[in-house]
């Protein structure tokens, strides 16, 4: 259950490099619906963490990447009045492009490669920001 968990959720994000352009994707739903984020999502039971990275690329972006190399690990935690709405530990991983046409699946609403210029002008947060300036462009 993604809403108010008995504990923490794993996930893992990717920021995936394709020249001198990141990947980001808009969120489809929530938390975060309607962000632009770098993809990802939940780590399925027997599945590692560099699986779940290259089945969330899949599913959400159609792409295949390689050179996965750990960047951070991120918790979001997100609360209202009643309790903890949603609690994620999110490993966060840096990737290079392989192939694959880039179309926007699951729960992304839009995929797209963007400059580092264009992160002050689209809706993301600012941690998306901070952990995309971690990576050598």
């Amino acid at each position: 259950m993604r809403e108010y968990p008995n504990f923490p959720l794993v996930g893992v994000g990717v920021v995936v490099k394709r020249g001198n352009k990141i990947l980001l994707i808009k969120r489809g739903r929530p938390p975060l619906k309607g962000i632009w984020t770098v993809p990802g999502g939940l780590l399925k039971i027997g599945e590692s963490l560099e699986q779940c990275v290259q089945r969330e690329l899949d599913e959400e972006c159609g792409i295949k990447v390689s050179d996965l190399k750990l960047i951070d690990v991120f918790e979001y935690i997100e609360k209202d009045n009643k309790d903890i709405k949603y609690h994620y530990i999110i490993v966060e991983y840096f990737a290079k492009y392989k192939y694959g046409a880039l179309k926007a699946q699951s729960d992304a609403e839009q995929a797209r490669w963007i400059n580092l210029e264009e992160l002050d002008v689209i809706v993301t947060t600012e941690e998306t920001k901070a952990l995309i300036k971690k990576v050598e462009m």
